[in-house]
């Protein structure tokens, strides 16, 4: 096993439990215990009898209840893997497995890692303040969805033939919610402010790129820290179209949509705007157009073009410049 583990140990995380399989050789061992690091750190240290360093923890993403975990155990000394649920689906797939349990589950986890031990990657928290931003926004997204679905529910009431007002208890809940959204958009603001400045303003200086995106960049993708490239950040939001061949049939590519709806509808948001606006995206979609593609594809394509404009000032430090290649070219004649 490389890296220095002696053992894998895959976790199925459900909100009160974790279902672990523990492999060791050709030995394995599953057993079951409460969703916190340290009752997961006592049974592991009961049941192999090795340092935390020479485990290695595999945890499949499941929502929100596997972070806290994941983030302890790398603060104890453990070795933690991420895995995107999609990921272990398709290797259950091909490993033709047909029951699903918890027992089963954790076990493809553990297996999945063993089987890919050179490629997977390790772990790594982000600041505590990218966190507080990450759940303050997901907060603020919530709140907006549910002033959205009670303005409608008060327009739908309005209509009854009815002469008596029936809509104050939504007008008091939806004054509430404004009153929340503005509370938590001048905290954002601040935490902003006070950690990430340089690249909030970076990347707002980019046509299209709103504050909500450029509080996702910084707080939620950590400011593409740990991505080596625009086209690894596309991969990793699930933008980037998957070619579909096999003998003479080929068929359109699809988005994957791997990563988090969240952050791609935000981003498509972004899109629309950017195809107005920021002249090098508006160029683009507007050459894809005349060339017969539809508008979907083309506003996948300028969102791409978006993440690489975005990747670009923030490696680069540098504010956004249109036809940065021009410029770029004119300097080495």
């Amino acid at each position: 096993m490389s890296k220095g583990f002696k053992v894998i140990a895959g976790l199925d995380v459900s909100k009160d439990w974790v279902v672990v399989t523990v492999i060791k050789g050709s030995d394995y061992l599953t057993f079951k215990v409460g969703n916190d690091a340290k009752s997961l750190n006592e049974e592991l240290s009961k049941r192999v009898s090795l340092e935390p360093s020479e485990v290695l923890v595999v945890i499949e993403a499941t929502g929100v209840y596997h972070l806290r975990l994941a983030c302890r155990l790398d603060g104890m000394g453990y070795g933690v893997v991420v895995v995107n649920p999609f990921v272990i689906k398709k290797y259950a797939e091909m490993k033709l497995k047909r029951v699903k349990t918890d027992p089963v589950d954790s076990r493809i986890i553990a297996e999945y890692a063993r089987d890919n031990a050179e490629g997977i990657r390790l772990f790594k928290p982000k600041g505590g303040v990218c966190y507080e931003i990450e759940a303050k926004i997901r907060i603020l997204d919530d709140l907006m969805n549910a002033m959205r679905t009670l303005k409608n529910q008060r327009h739908a009431i309005s209509y009854y033939p009815i002469e008596k007002e029936l809509t104050r208890p939504y007008d008091e809940i939806i004054g509430r919610i404004k009153e929340e959204i503005k509370v938590i958009e001048e905290e954002l603001e601040e935490l902003i402010e006070r950690n990430f400045k340089r690249q909030y303003e970076l990347l707002i200086s980019i046509p299209g790129v709103g504050k909500k995106l450029a509080w996702v960049i910084v707080g939620v993708l950590n400011g593409f820290e740990g991505f080596g490239n625009a086209r690894q950040v596309s991969s990793y939001l699930g933008i980037c179209p998957e070619p579909w061949e096999s003998g003479k049939v080929v068929k359109r590519g699809k988005m994957s949509r791997k990563g988090s709806g969240f952050i791609r509808k935000v981003l498509y948001l972004c899109a629309w705007s950017a195809s107005r606006f920021n002249e090098d995206c508006k160029k683009l979609y507007e050459r894809l157009l005349m060339k017969g593609k539809s508008k979907k594809i083309a506003m996948v394509a300028v969102a791409n073009k978006l993440i690489r404009q975005a990747f670009g000032v923030l490696k680069n430090n540098r504010q956004y410049m249109a036809n940065f290649h021009l410029y770029r070219k004119s300097l080495c004649r």
